[in-house]
């Protein structure tokens, strides 16, 4: 006689994590949903991480240690590949997942053959930050949140495991820190995502968080943005290279190169339209992120200046062009 699988395999990765992980594996343990067995892969840490994950003795955590450091992608890889669970979970070494969070997750996705990931809100806490973070729900939505970053709780993610291994969907260590982002762009074009509105997980923030302070996330997010675009609309690098730098990662238009956005637009509306990769309110929806970042721009302009281009304002929404004249 077999043992019985687990219903879901957690995925937990540490890194000198001696600080905190005691508390992020006691939150597992402490789920109300107990089917699932937990895997915590120390990733050749030089503290005290081995200790403290040795001072459990539940019997469904499963040790897993790297001799050296293999990163973040390459230990969830492996994770991904020992798990026996017919869901795998995330969880990071720092954070805490709230009781019931497996409990309702599990339940959504039983429910929903359709979805293969759900994540969930979190609240983030500590160094001074004290706010909730809820992400779209609905997949067009998340298709066109990932254009501009990761539009899928990664830490707080569950899904089938089977359909990302069927779909070749592994995460690329080329692409740390943002590795989660990069392959949510991939698994979008195969797989159903979707974020639960539930605050089920807290988020852990501190200095020495590498998203934080590693400016390779820009860098490595730039590349992402243009690949997925690239592959969504069927268009070369070279003519994304703009809408990726002057668009997507600026928070205001430069407005003398108006025409360069406005000719950038119509490209991707065309292209759109042959692929049909984003849904029927794109281009009303990134039109509308156009003019807010213009309204942006115009607001640090004078009146004077803004008569003498009305044409500008005629481009905003009416409640932007009456907030402008009467500053």
């Amino acid at each position: 006689m077999t043992d019985k699988l687990p219903k879901i395999s957690v995925l937990m990765s540490a890194y000198n994590a001696e600080k905190y992980i005691k508390e992020a594996i006691s939150s597992i343990l402490n789920q109300t949903f107990t089917d699932f067995e937990l895997l915590v892969i120390n990733d050749g840490s030089s503290d005290a991480t081995e200790k403290e994950i040795l001072s459990f003795t539940d019997r469904r955590i499963v040790y897993v240690k790297n001799e050296t450091n293999l990163g973040l992608a390459n230990s969830l890889n492996k994770g991904m590949k020992l798990a026996k669970g017919e869901y795998i979970t995330r969880m990071d070494s720092d954070d805490i997942s709230l009781p019931n969070r497996f409990e309702l997750q599990v339940d959504f996705l039983d429910k929903h053959e359709d979805v293969a990931l759900c994540s969930t809100a979190m609240k983030l806490f500590g160094a001074g930050n004290d706010r909730t973070v809820i992400l779209k729900s609905d997949s067009e939505q998340i298709k066109f949140e990932l254009i501009f970053g990761s539009a899928i709780g990664h830490a707080s993610s569950m899904f089938r495991k089977q359909l990302f291994i069927d779909n070749n969907l592994f995460y690329n260590q080329d692409y740390f820190p943002a590795e989660d982002y990069e392959l949510w762009t991939r698994a979008v074009f195969v797989l159903t995502m979707t974020n639960l509105p539930d605050v089920l997980y807290l988020y852990r923030m501190h200095e020495t968080q590498v998203t934080k302070v590693d400016n390779r996330a820009l860098l490595k997010c730039k590349k992402i943005q243009s690949d997925y675009l690239g592959r969504a609309l069927n268009l070369p690098e070279n003519e994304l290279n703009f809408f990726v730098d002057d668009f997507i990662n600026s928070t205001s238009i430069n407005i003398e190169k108006i025409k360069e956005y406005k000719k950038i637009l119509c490209l991707i509306f065309q292209a759109n339209a042959k692929t049909k990769f984003f849904g029927k309110k794109f281009k009303k929806t990134l039109h509308r992120v156009f003019q807010n970042k213009l309204y942006t721009s115009l607001r640090s302009y004078s009146k004077k200046f803004l008569v003498k281009h009305l044409s500008l304002l005629f481009k905003l929404r009416l409640i932007q062009q009456i907030r402008l004249i009467f500053k």
